[in-house]
């Protein structure tokens, strides 16, 4: 009987998830850390995120 191992490498793939998974960390302690109210919403305009300044004027 014969085996045989099909792999690849995906390395970058990793190195590539991390840098994106990094990127957003900063982005989201970014829009915490802003004292102005931040809102975001998707293409229909339904509330994605608000920060904690936005949370407060809203009561949300």
């Amino acid at each position: 009987m014969e085996f045989q191992s099909v792999g690849r490498d995906i390395t970058a793939l990793k190195q590539t998830e991390e840098t994106l998974f990094q990127e957003k960390e900063l982005a989201q302690v970014t829009l915490q850390s802003i004292k102005d109210a931040v809102m975001t919403t998707d293409a229909v305009h339904t509330i994605e995120y608000l920060n904690p300044v936005a949370e407060f004027l809203t009561q949300f």
